[in-house]
């Protein structure tokens, strides 16, 4: 959309990449271009109800004119979108608009109960517009990447509020809120710890095919992964069907586990609070030790020898001494 001297990416030109400030540029090219020919093909954006509203907000602050009650939502949206420093609003609140919970989760995290919830739609409606009319998250997976890294790679120079875009974009509300460690934030649920492995399985996965298809891994590496990856299939379809002799073996020593542990925890609670006891079991163990390492000589072969020609000395005396009887 060209408008006035102003050349705008807009959902008409592209569905799936378009500027995410592109109702903000239309209603500052409005007013900075009053006479400007609109195309036809664009002039439904002019009825827009948050571009109209813009329009109007901006004429107000140009003009020097009081902004009143109701154009609060706007005056506080443009406050965020002028931050430009790593701890400012916007590098919090557009990684979270790329996940999908609502604005009212958005605003608990962000306002804690003091910003309304409709100052966080004007931002996203105005300056990020990854989000439906609804306020559902796009389902366009290339629009959420694009929003998220313009750039299309990342890497160690990357900035962390471009990382933060990323996770929220393809990880999600809750390990984006991790990676922040934001424990108490409202919308957190109760994840397990295997829940986060995964995630970062997921992450290394990633990277990992990243570096295979640009042939940054050697042919003796990529032998190693496709052991190790055969390796955790077969456990994986072990633990699934509940055969193989490593699922049968895992299972035998839980059920072991499971019923020794109470004997073996309360016993050795019981030994560390006798101090006596414990120096007694820790001298028996040494002393163990000890007779195991020492070398011990097997004199068997020696005296065998000399029990054999005892024998035969025996056995040959008694011989002679018959010849000479008879």
């Amino acid at each position: 959309m060209e408008y006035g001297g102003e050349s705008i990416v807009t959902p008409i030109d592209n569905p799936v990449q378009f500027d995410p400030d592109w109702r903000n540029a239309i209603a500052t090219a409005a007013v900075d271009y009053p006479r400007a020919r609109v195309d036809p093909m664009y002039r439904e954006y002019l009825r827009d109800p948050w571009i109209k509203q813009h329009i109007e907000y901006l004429t107000l602050t140009r003009s020097g004119r009081a902004l009143s009650k109701r154009h609060d939502a706007s005056r506080i949206a443009s406050t965020w979108h002028q931050g430009s420093r790593v701890s400012d609003t916007k590098m919090r609140l557009e990684p979270m608009l790329l996940t999908s919970v609502d604005y009212g989760v958005i605003a608990a995290d962000l306002g804690g109960g003091k910003v309304p919830t409709d100052v966080f739609q004007t931002y996203e409606k105005l300056y990020f517009n990854v989000r439906e009319d609804d306020g559902s998250l796009t389902k366009s997976c290339q629009l959420r990447q694009y929003f998220s890294l313009p750039e299309g790679q990342y890497g160690k120079d990357t900035p962390p509020e471009r990382l933060w875009k990323m996770v929220g974009a393809l990880m999600g509300y809750d390990t984006l809120l991790r990676t922040w460690l934001w424990g108490d934030a409202s919308g957190l649920k109760a994840r397990s710890e295997e829940y986060m492995l995964n995630e970062m399985w997921r992450v290394a996965q990633s990277r990992l095919f990243m570096h295979i298809f640009s042939d940054r891994v050697g042919h003796e590496s990529l032998a190693k992964l496709l052991g190790a990856f055969t390796g955790q299939a077969k456990m994986l379809h072990d633990s699934a069907s509940g055969t193989g002799q490593m699922f049968d073996t895992a299972k035998t020593l839980m059920m072991l586990l499971a019923n020794t542990r109470p004997t073996v925890i309360g016993a050795a609670a019981v030994v560390d609070s006798v101090p006596d006891l414990t120096a007694a079991i820790r001298a028996k163990l040494a002393a163990q030790k000890t007779i195991s390492n020492t070398e011990v000589v097997d004199a068997g072969i020696e005296e065998g020898a000399a029990m054999l020609d005892a024998a035969i000395a025996k056995h040959f005396g008694d011989e002679k001494q018959l010849e000479v009887q008879q």
